[in-house]
């Protein structure tokens, strides 16, 4: 039977990843903010969150789990994906057991289900989700959805699951504009302490109509050139890179997989195996942590490639690493060279 995604959260002290309010997603943490108030005193019961992919919405997700944590009174929160869901539900249904895969979810006060895009066309698997979607609204709980689309163009969606996402609180987050992209970019600058000058953001800003993301990949890897080539972050070196790169490199998962097994001295297949040795933890968190950072990927495409069909193995594996990050300049180090190895790769190909 699939291990329960249910978790009792407590007024643990818990370091958040600083969020940037901005117009386009302004909306939808406001939203959010209508099911993250104990007693539940509103009417709405859930909120649909949508927008494309690097925008932002597990970000979201994460903070308002972040913040139940940080509440005196214990919570039951259910979070998983799409894609996990679905194939949590085919193992169950499998063994039989698909009335104890119900109930593993059924207690939950609060019930996150990330990118439900994913269930295009799965029938089975969205009458699981309605049937727990309605359980959970009707004992009072609250859910919260995303998904990369609004629900009218999402394909093979069962019309009352349509219709249940519909009449909660639909919020858009959209890709970000151009004053949007200098806050972004300055924010990334200041978390990095990259000294970028005005002129060079405003220069990234426009040339550069991409996601928070991607935004940040860039960042990554301006920092990492600047520092193999002992280059000055100032307009002429931005200008530069952006002639050879329009747009952020392609650095795939599995690039930075070998490049992080190489870095430890260790097997690729032992780091993606389920082994749990001492010395397999670390470098694969950093895998996790820096594959999410410098790709588009989702948290189910990366646990996928690591062997593991829960997302929040690579969740909690990048918020480890933020954790330890800031107070730890050795693994700040490695992970700068290991960066470092990757573009030395990009740029002799």
């Amino acid at each position: 039977m699939p291990a329960s995604r249910l978790h009792c959260l407590t007024s643990q002290s818990h370091a958040l990843e600083p969020f940037l309010l901005l117009d386009e997603n302004r909306f939808a943490k406001s939203a959010i903010r209508q099911i993250s108030v104990r007693p539940f005193d509103s009417d709405v019961h859930l909120v649909f969150i949508f927008g494309p992919s690097g925008t932002g919405k597990s970000h979201l997700a994460q903070r308002f789990i972040g913040e139940q944590r940080r509440r005196r009174t214990p919570i039951r929160i259910s979070q998983f994906t799409a894609c996990t869901f679905a194939a949590q539900f085919a193992e169950a249904a499998e063994l039989k057991q698909t009335a104890a895969f119900r109930q593993m979810y059924r207690d939950s006060e609060i019930m996150i289900c990330e990118d439900i895009h994913v269930l295009e066309e799965r029938s089975q698997s969205q009458w699981q989700l309605l049937w727990l979607l309605d359980d959970i609204v009707s004992s009072g709980g609250r859910v919260l959805v995303t998904s990369r689309r609004p629900v009218g163009d999402l394909r093979g969606l069962l019309p009352r699951l349509a219709n249940r996402l519909r009449g909660g609180l639909c919020a858009a987050v959209l890709m970000p504009d151009f004053n949007s992209r200098v806050k972004l970019i300055s924010h990334f600058a200041q978390r990095q302490q990259l000294p970028l000058p005005a002129d060079a953001v405003f220069l990234l800003a426009e040339t550069l109509p991409v996601s928070p993301r991607e935004l940040l990949a860039t960042m990554l890897q301006l920092e990492t050139l600047s520092r193999l080539t002992n280059s000055p972050f100032n307009l002429l070196f931005v200008s530069n890179f952006l002639k050879s790169e329009v747009k952020p490199v392609k650095i795939t998962v599995a690039q930075i997989a070998r490049s992080v097994a190489q870095f430890y001295n260790i097997r690729l297949a032992d780091m993606r195996s389920h082994s749990r040795a001492q010395g397999l933890l670390l470098p694969r968190q950093c895998a996790m942590y820096l594959a999410r950072q410098l790709t588009g990927q989702t948290y189910a495409f990366i646990a996928q490639y690591f062997g593991s069909r829960n997302h929040s193995t690579v969740v909690h594996a990048c918020n480890r690493v933020k954790r330890v990050l800031p107070n730890n300049p050795g693994l700040r180090q490695q992970l700068l060279l290991i960066q470092g190895a990757l573009s030395e790769k990009h740029r002799s190909c």
